[in-house]
């Protein structure tokens, strides 16, 4: 049905029935495969909530997407903005904290999309290294502390799902538990710290659906993780070699319009399974060298210790 040149709107076309009132959480939704996507579900009449750092990067992409969506289609959706800054567990919190003052607070699906990616060696203001903080501690936080607000009744049929964007960098990561910040590495340019942050991705997805699972709510709630395959957008914006690179690679970029059909796909498909990887709209294989089941459970255990965020369920 769906292949390596799907558009998201085709994936939204062909669920469309599926999309429409749901409240969909995005972070880091003001350009590229993240604005794409926020723009399909607006379009396909769902509750969208714009949740990026710069408010009026964010607030310039919501109207961008208000006037392409409105002039082709009269029954779309709402969208919302809130502030959000992602490497910041303070933010992160207040995020959560403003989430739950709200008349509805319940959520259909969460799409952990904000990234850097090759960035000059630098640390957040709780101390840790702003890549690994960014890509995976703060939506860990952020994924853990919105659990108790996920809807556990599915709305069309679909359930609630917690979406990760990885990517098949991850292929060279690793999990290094006693230098997460870069004190004895060497850092490089940083695409190393982005393979780390990436593979850290799919570890804690594979180890939060076991968890869900174990207390009898992976049925309710699907944690998925996904390559949303080689695309330019602003994530490599930091690096003089990615955008060399770029220059003489242009043609090998999937455009973003397909690079963000893969998130439409696991949020949207009725037959997702949770714990799976899925690349090209298809389940996929993430390289199986860097799989662990110990390193996943003890790399959640040691977020949980650095975010000072838990699991909220109790596990059978």
């Amino acid at each position: 049905m769906f292949d390596k040149t799907t558009t998201a709107e085709q994936v939204l076309d062909a669920y469309s029935n599926l999309s429409r009132h749901k409240t969909v959480l995005i972070t880091g939704c003001n350009c590229g495969i993240g604005y794409e996507t926020a723009k399909q579900f607006y379009r396909g009449g769902a509750c969208v909530i714009m949740l990026c750092r710069s408010e009026d990067k964010m607030l310039a992409a919501k109207d961008n997407i208000i006037s392409e969506v409105s002039n082709e289609n009269n029954s779309c959706g709402t969208i919302e903005c809130m502030k959000l800054d992602v490497s910041s567990n303070k933010s992160v919190k207040n995020l959560v904290e403003q989430w739950s003052t709200r008349s509805d607070t319940s959520i259909d699906t969460l799409i952990l999309n904000a990234g850097v990616s090759c960035i000059p060696l630098s640390y957040t203001e709780d101390g840790q290294e702003s890549t690994f903080a960014t890509n995976h501690l703060g939506h860990f936080a952020l994924a853990l502390l919105l659990l108790p607000f996920m809807k556990t009744k599915a709305t069309h049929g679909v359930e609630s799902r917690i979406i990760t964007i990885s990517s098949s960098a991850h292929k060279t990561g690793e999990i290094a538990f006693d230098d997460f910040n870069w004190k004895s590495r060497w850092y490089g340019i940083g695409n190393r710290a982005y393979n780390d942050s990436k593979l850290a991705n799919i570890l804690f997805t594979r180890e939060l659906h076991r968890r869900l699972k174990r207390c009898g709510k992976s049925e309710d709630i699907v944690a998925v993780s996904l390559d949303p395959g080689f695309i330019y957008t602003e994530i490599g914006r930091h690096s003089l070699m990615i955008k060399l690179y770029s220059f003489f690679a242009y043609n090998k970029y999937v455009p973003i319009t397909i690079g963000a059909a893969t998130t439409m796909y696991c949020a949207l498909c009725p037959e997702i399974k949770g714990g799976l990887y899925f690349k090209d709209c298809a389940e996929e294989t993430p390289y199986e060298k860097v799989l662990n089941d110990k390193v996943e459970c003890e790399l959640f255990d040691v977020s949980e210790l650095i975010t000072g965020v838990k699991f909220p369920f109790s596990e059978q």
